[in-house]
């Protein structure tokens, strides 16, 4: 090894060559620090991202925490009072298939007597009461009307159904 050595000191090629490789890990040195200065910029900037985080968190829990005991609480509310089955009641009497199909039959006669000719003379209008679909479906409005003036008489309290959603309540 000595030796080595010292037959370096005399032959320049030999300490070009190894200068060369002194320069070279120089620059892998310099080339590593550059990552290296890299990687702790975004190690700083994650750490600032994990404490906004955090910060983050500690305002949003508590928020969330007391908007979920306000909903839990306003759904409690809801259900001691009835609004909830009272919903629910109403939502299967309006979709039930009785109500659907009676809801497109008026629609149905809506539209029919938009495009058809609904101003009749007077004499056209008895003698169209004496057909007993139209007598039926007449019956069908008084019923309506009257419950709507039950209604406005009488206004519903959030714990009292109409006839119309016991009985939907008791077909399902």
């Amino acid at each position: 090894m000595i030796t080595d050595t010292m037959n370096h000191v005399g032959d320049p090629m030999a300490a070009g060559t190894e200068l060369d490789d002194h320069q070279e890990i120089l620059e892998r040195m310099a080339r590593l620090e550059a990552k290296l200065d890299k990687v702790l910029r975004y190690t700083e900037n994650l750490e600032h991202r994990v404490e906004g985080l955090s910060e983050f968190k500690e305002d949003v829990v508590p928020i969330m925490n007391d908007a979920a005991k306000l909903a839990s609480h306003k759904l409690m509310q809801m259900e001691a009072t009835g609004t909830i089955s009272a919903a629910s009641r109403l939502a299967k009497a309006v979709t039930s298939p009785e109500a659907v199909h009676t809801a497109d039959r008026a629609l149905a006669a809506l539209v029919a007597a938009q495009s058809g000719n609904a101003g009749q003379p007077l004499p056209g209008l008895f003698k169209s009461m004496r057909d007993p679909e139209v007598r039926r479906g007449m019956a069908v409005m008084m019923t309506v009307l009257r419950e709507l003036g039950r209604v406005e008489a009488t206004p519903l309290q959030s714990t009292q159904t109409t006839p119309a959603i016991e009985a939907a309540g008791t077909t399902s």
